[in-house]
């Protein structure tokens, strides 16, 4: 009987043991778990940078392309008003904010150009750095039939202009533009194409853009 006790007390002081080992392996990591929880926390932290990164390229892309339909939009408006010789006046946008340059006719034109600039939407502020000369050609008469078959025929010339589909009618100088452009730089271009045809006032577009983008 004494040597059953013994043995069963044998028993037990080596189960007790041989658990101390599985309690410390449970509470510390083995090498290979620390090397795949580093890997885990890399990978984090560049899918994070990635992401960051990615967010300010997105940013950039979309003031850029802010800024260029804003001097689009300020062209086209330019274009339409016959206060002012916009085939003289040259503009860029940063940051929101249009810049005028180039020449006038008149002081009246100048105030013109930048009260047009103004009503676009999205403009912060207009910087007119516009310039009053004489030399600025006036607008020769022409008959509307002329003018409709000399825009028409620059059109049609224009490889930029290929894939518009565009229609042209003139009402004492002042030229209408019906039909669909491809982009809204196609329509805008379309609009400075027909501007420098001889006895035009102004350009009025009412092209429909397929990518207002």
């Amino acid at each position: 009987m004494l040597r059953q006790l013994i043995v069963v007390a044998f028993a037990v002081v080596a189960v007790g043991t041989l658990s101390v080992p599985t309690g410390r392996a449970a509470e510390e990591p083995s090498q290979a778990t620390k090397e795949k929880d580093s890997a885990v926390d890399k990978m984090g932290q560049a899918t994070n940078h990635a992401a960051e990164k990615s967010k300010e390229a997105v940013g950039t892309a979309t003031k850029k392309l802010s800024d260029s339909w804003i001097t689009m939009k300020t062209k086209l408006s330019l274009f339409a008003d016959d206060r002012v010789s916009s085939t003289d006046v040259h503009v860029t946008t940063k940051q929101k904010v249009v810049a005028l340059r180039g020449k006038v006719g008149s002081e009246d034109a100048r105030k013109a150009a930048e009260e047009d600039a103004r009503k676009v939407e999205g403009v912060n502020d207009v910087e007119n750095h516009l310039i009053v000369s004489k030399s600025v050609p006036k607008v020769v008469e022409r008959k509307d039939e002329e003018i409709v078959k000399d825009v028409e025929g620059r059109i049609k010339k224009d490889p930029g202009l290929k894939q518009a589909d565009i229609e042209v009618r003139a009402d004492d100088g002042i030229v209408t533009l019906n039909g669909n452009a491809p982009s809204l730089r196609t329509s805008t271009h379309a609009s400075e194409v027909a501007s420098r045809v001889s006895g035009v006032r102004a350009v009025h577009n009412e092209l429909s853009v397929e990518e207002q983008g």
